[in-house]
């Protein structure tokens, strides 16, 4: 309880209130969120599985791979096994001839029929059989016409080599698709070498590709001879050869290496897995070709790898998002409404937007329930405490009015005596029962009886009495009287002993004053804060002081009240305060010094005087 009138106005929080929630920005209040505090607890108690799960995705990602990699070194070799089966059928085929019909020399006529019989065999697959002749100027062969083979850069070199070989052309001049030509070489029985029999063959015809290529992403290969020349490409021609070869590609360099594969970039930018495979003894290769897995973070971002990563994020997101919903969002809205509550009494009804969980539906209605209730419990305290003022007021009402009963009994035996000294008395008694009737007077007067301000009652008891006592001097004898009342605020128990003492005190002032010689005459009361209120549990000290101009033979005079003295150390005992009465020069001081109390130790303080 506050005793003087510069309190802290009511509401405003107290140093040490731990209710009081702690200034926080947006920041602070997001990253102090329970939901996030939980989601990531969870998602750190996740995290562990999420690493085996990268870890196992990136085993069997490795592991895909390597697959990949032998499923294109099989590939290619199947490939490779059906590119040398089509060139040994038609190397085959060129030997036969050449070992069999075209060994003996025949008329043109007769040769040239011979041939036709033998390409129609191939229902179409043949495309051109011919006998070259030392010369180069074929005249047997399936065009019916001759055609000139020493034109050919290499003719003198293939026609001393005298063996098999097999050239390859991407454009075949009668077809105009993709052929294979083999040649072998002719003898006489007599051994005498005759030239070369040749034998053009479909490159897409069912006598190489009667077996579908095997199903490879991306797959693409070339056939090509022992010096690294095209002799076919993929059926469907998808990759031109000069993008699918690597830059800088080396027959040799690969043919050395005994894995035979390697990963390069192609001259289309394209970055491709390669395995070089034989086709045909050691003239003969196949070159496969599968694109290569990037790495990139475009590419890692939608590899299996990072799907452990993302669903721990999206877990991440549904946790938080699901206690944000589910409780944190719910205990939000009703601490809100606790502060409602606490603030102004208001009782929301929460709107039925979302279901509760059956815990919160259950908290939610014991807290409607206990505001309920409290509202009630303090609705009934408020009416008591209003018949408890009520009565109270009532009971110094009728104090005061049994004074005034008194006081008139006391001023009628005044009319009946005689004696000097004994209607002194009665005057006295009449001046302190008239004190004690003012402080009650204000008291009943008061809104808060609880609370009285002193320096009001001391204005009530001081004022009537200077009047009574000074009413009867002329003006130019009367003592001046000056009043400094600091606003401060006494609980009943104390307002009356400390305005009696006062009262007490100023007539002991005035007596001494009025006995004075003469000169100027005055009486000053003061009231003021001493010390602030240490702890602040404890009320502050006050300091009340009484004081005169008084000529020393009129303090030590006959004429001293020792009755009013006593009741001035009666009344300081009675406020548990220190009592000082001395002469400064020629003031006369009475100064006391008493603690205010708070209401309830003071009320504790009178039970144990009582």
């Amino acid at each position: 309880m506050s005793r003087s009138g510069a309190g802290e106005p009511e509401g405003a929080p107290k140093a040490g209130d731990e209710s009081a929630p702690a200034p926080t920005g947006r920041t602070g209040r997001w990253t102090q969120s329970l939901s996030l505090r939980l989601a990531v607890l969870i998602s750190v108690a996740m995290l562990p599985l999420g690493l085996i799960a990268i870890s196992q995705t990136g085993q069997l990602d490795r592991e895909l791979d390597r697959v990949r990699s032998l499923n294109l070194a099989v590939t290619t070799a199947d490939v490779a096994r059906r590119e040398g089966e089509a060139i040994d059928t038609a190397l085959g085929a060129a030997n036969a001839l050449a070992a069999t019909y075209l060994s003996t020399p025949r008329s043109a006529a007769v040769c040239n029929a011979a041939l036709e019989r033998f390409a129609a065999r191939y229902e179409g697959r043949v495309t051109f059989v011919a006998f070259i002749p030392l010369d180069g100027m074929t005249e047997c062969a399936t065009l019916g016409q001759g055609v000139d083979f020493s034109l050919a850069r290499t003719f003198d070199l293939r026609m001393a080599q005298r063996r098999s070989f097999v050239v390859a052309n991407a454009d075949g001049f009668l077809s105009g698709e993709p052929v294979v030509t083999a040649f072998s070489p002719v003898f006489a029985p007599t051994g005498v070498f005759r030239g070369m029999s040749a034998i053009s063959v479909i490159k897409r015809g069912p006598l190489d590709h009667s077996e579908p290529v095997p199903e490879t992403t991306g797959f693409d290969y070339m056939v090509m001879d022992a010096a690294g020349r095209n002799l076919s490409a993929s059926p469907d021609g998808s990759v031109p050869y000069e993008s699918f070869v690597p830059e800088g590609f080396d027959l040799a360099e690969v043919l050395a290496d005994d894995d035979r594969s390697f990963v390069a970039e192609g001259r289309d930018g394209v970055r491709r897995e390669y395995v070089l495979a034989n086709a045909f003894e050691e003239s003969g290769y196949v070159l496969g070709s599968r694109l290569h897995p990037t790495r990139s973070a475009e590419a890692w971002i939608l590899s299996p790898q990072a799907f452990p990563l993302l669903m721990w994020v999206a877990t991440l997101i549904l946790v938080f998002a699901g206690l944000e919903h589910s409780l944190v969002g719910p205990v939000r809205s009703l601490a809100a409404r606790m502060r409602r509550f606490g603030q102004d009494r208001s009782l929301e009804t929460p709107a039925p937007d979302r279901p509760l969980p059956t815990e919160l539906r259950s908290m939610d209605a014991t807290f409607a329930q206990t505001a309920q209730e409290l509202l009630r419990d303090e609705a009934a305290l408020k009416a008591a405490l209003r018949d408890k003022d009520v009565l109270l007021k009532e009971v110094h009402h009728r104090v005061k009015n049994n004074l005034q009963m008194i006081l008139s009994m006391i001023n009628l035996q005044l009319r009946e005596v005689d004696d000097a000294g004994t209607e002194a008395a009665l005057e006295k008694v009449s001046g302190r029962i008239a004190s004690l009737a003012a402080v009650h007077r204000q008291v009943y007067a008061a809104q808060r009886p609880s609370e009285i301000r002193a320096n009001e009652v001391l204005r009530e008891v001081v004022l009537p009495l200077s009047d009574t006592v000074l009413g009867n001097f002329p003006a130019a004898h009367r003592p001046r009287l000056e009043l400094d009342l600091a606003l401060v605020t006494l609980t009943p128990d104390q307002a009356v002993p400390a305005a009696m003492m006062v009262a007490e005190a100023f007539t002991t002032a005035l007596s001494w004053t009025l006995a004075s010689a003469g000169g100027d005459r005055w009486v000053r009361i003061r009231l003021k804060e001493d010390a602030p209120a240490e702890p602040p549990d404890l009320g502050p000290l006050l300091r009340v002081t009484v004081e005169c101009n008084a000529d020393q033979a009129a303090v030590e005079g006959p004429g001293t009240a020792a009755l009013g003295s006593r009741l001035v150390k009666g009344f300081a005992r009675q406020l548990r305060g220190k009592l000082e009465t001395y002469r400064d020069g020629e003031i006369n001081v009475f100064s006391l010094r008493f603690r205010a109390l708070p209401f309830s130790q003071d009320a504790l303080s009178g039970r144990d005087r009582q």
